[in-house]
């Protein structure tokens, strides 16, 4: 008779290997993060991961499509979460405006590599452009949905397009 503890059991699984996209997109990801997106070429990746840079094209279609598979399942996790802390908050928009600011900020503690990567502003060029677009006037009909979502004040003044 065969008692349990005779029995096989499964260990636990065994971790999953990583794939060589996985690898070649955490040493793109790493690079973009150092130099800028536009201060990485498809050579200097591919040296980094010990391929040549053709080699690469066997993973990823270009440089975009790295970028691509990085960020969007970090937006995806952004959009997420964001929407898991704004549910929290259904009939407080202030609570539920500061839950979705303090989620952003730990995302961007927690992920310095990435963090580093969205904004890109890896040369001058960008950063004038950045600041740029930063300067531009926010149309007022967002700022009135805005404040119908309750999250401006109704006594407050909104800005008017220039």
């Amino acid at each position: 008779m065969t008692t349990v503890d005779q029995q096989q059991r499964p260990g636990p699984p065994a971790p999953r290997r990583r794939s060589r996209r996985d690898e070649i997109l955490e040493i793109a990801v790493g690079l973009f993060a150092a130099r800028g997106y536009h201060g990485v070429s498809m050579d200097d990746i591919g040296s980094a991961a010990g391929v040549t840079g053709p080699a690469l094209y066997h993973h990823f279609a270009g440089k975009e499509a790295m970028l691509a598979a990085a960020l969007i399942p970090v937006s995806e996790g952004l959009l997420h979460g964001g929407r898991e802390r704004v549910a929290r908050h259904p009939e407080d928009a202030r609570a539920a405006l500061t839950d979705l600011i303090e989620f952003h900020v730990e995302f961007a503690l927690a992920n310095p590599v990435v963090a580093a990567v969205i904004p890109g502003a890896s040369r001058p060029g960008r950063i004038a452009e950045d600041r740029a677009a930063l300067e531009e006037a926010i149309p007022a009909d967002f700022w009135h949905e805005l404040r119908a979502a309750g999250l401006v004040n109704p006594a407050a003044p909104l800005p008017t397009a220039a």
